[in-house]
């Protein structure tokens, strides 16, 4: 292996990566569970786990074997053929939720993406004009055309001129607002029950049941990205189990694969038609590898007693984070579900600036929308370094 400075390591990234990116000032070298090192050794707690990804931790043993077992079976074979792989992980992922299809790919925008073009293609084989799709303001799909388009974030569309058409957006949980713009030229909506990047809003149950109402109403598919918030993240398999509604499609990624590409799209089987063969597809999503680390997963994440540990470690982050809004000023909200927590902090505070600083005490957290702290460590974070993360930030947050 190659070693490298990390002074070393920037230099080459200045030099030679395209700096669509303005990374944190740290590398890590090596992960153990929920707890990175850093060249000099120093160690700290993440509570990020690669924005929601590593959702068995860092360093999995059992992952790795089972990696290395598929590379030396078969890795890749593209989806011309049958993949036994690809087959049980389906059945795992139907027989935990609703009767469905999935087909793969290999990240959650590209999930998206699908979305979009399965409710597109739904609508126009209905009527030609029936090609609208709702999303929400502060939501976030991703950043290829059509998941962008989805996204209700200026920021995010900001730069690339027009935008793809046919796409609105709504305020979270504003029911007059989803009343109004549905109507018979509505071919979907797709909402984050739990919204990620937007600031860790949650939806209430009355919002996402009559957007379920309506799509029914009007012939219109309900999807829910699930990206961020599913695979355990909120004590449930799927975010949107917490509300008793079944969408027609979901979308996944992110921890899903435990560090490994993959992305899934989720199709309820009123619907496994209209895609036909040849009107999408991928070359690399749900090879063998990543579909046999993705069975184990959901084998592991889907068990009551699993779900149950996350549920406490979510009560935990709860607790310790209202007592800081309780006892500091600058603390002002505790958001979220599950482990997936924000802390919104006065604006006089920047929150990545914030999230820096904190890596000086051994701590690891990202930042989200309406300056936002985000919380979203591997689903195995010990209640200890639960703990001693909260400890931290609050008395990063008593300096200010």
């Amino acid at each position: 292996m190659t070693e490298l400075s990390f002074e070393k390591v920037k230099e080459l990234d200045h030099k030679y990566r395209y700096q669509n990116y303005n990374p944190f000032p740290v590398e890590f070298v090596k992960g153990e569970n929920d707890v990175l090192f850093d060249e000099s050794g120093k160690s700290y707690i993440d509570n990020l786990s690669g924005i929601a990804v590593m959702s068995l931790g860092h360093g999995n043993k059992d992952l790795a074997q089972l990696a290395y077992d598929q590379v030396m079976s078969v890795q890749h074979t593209s989806n011309l053929f049958f993949n036994k792989e690809q087959s049980l992980l389906s059945q795992a992922l139907v027989e935990a939720t609703f009767p469905s299809r999935v087909l793969y790919c290999s990240t959650g925008t590209e999930a998206n993406e699908a979305a979009f073009k399965l409710m597109r293609a739904y609508g126009f084989s209905k009527n030609e004009k029936k090609q609208k799709i709702i999303s929400l303001t502060n939501s976030f799909h991703g950043r290829t055309f059509g998941s962008m388009a989805l996204t209700g974030q200026e920021k995010v569309q900001k730069g690339f001129g027009n935008m793809l058409e046919g796409v609105v957006n709504i305020p979270l949980n504003d029911l007059e607002a989803l009343e109004k713009e549905f109507d018979e030229n509505t071919c979907g909506i797709i909402m984050e029950t739990l919204q990620g990047e937007g600031g860790l809003s949650v939806a209430t149950p009355e919002f996402v049941k009559k957007a379920r109402e309506l799509a029914s109403q009007y012939d219109a598919l309900f999807a829910v990205d699930e990206i961020q918030s599913g695979i355990g993240r909120t004590g449930k398999l799927f975010h949107y189990e917490h509300y008793n509604v079944t969408p027609d499609i979901v979308t996944m990624a992110k921890g899903l694969g435990g560090g490994f590409p993959i992305g899934a799209i989720q199709v309820a089987t009123a619907f496994e038609n209209v895609f036909k063969p040849g009107m999408h597809g991928t070359t690399f999503g749900g090879n063998y590898l990543v579909c046999r680390i993705a069975r184990h997963i959901i084998e592991v994440v889907n068990q009551e007693k699993f779900l149950q540990e996350v549920y406490e470690k979510a009560e935990l982050y709860e607790t310790l984070l209202n007592e800081i809004v309780n006892s500091q000023e600058k603390a002002i909200e505790v958001r979220g579900r599950g482990l997936m927590r924000g802390l919104k902090i006065d604006d006089s505070i920047v929150a990545r600036e914030f999230a820096i600083k904190l890596l000086d005490k051994g701590v690891v957290i990202g930042v989200a929308g309406g300056n936002t702290l985000r919380f979203v460590p591997a689903l195995t974070i010990t209640k200890e370094n639960i703990q001693k993360s909260i400890k931290a930030v609050g008395e990063l947050l008593a300096e200010y």
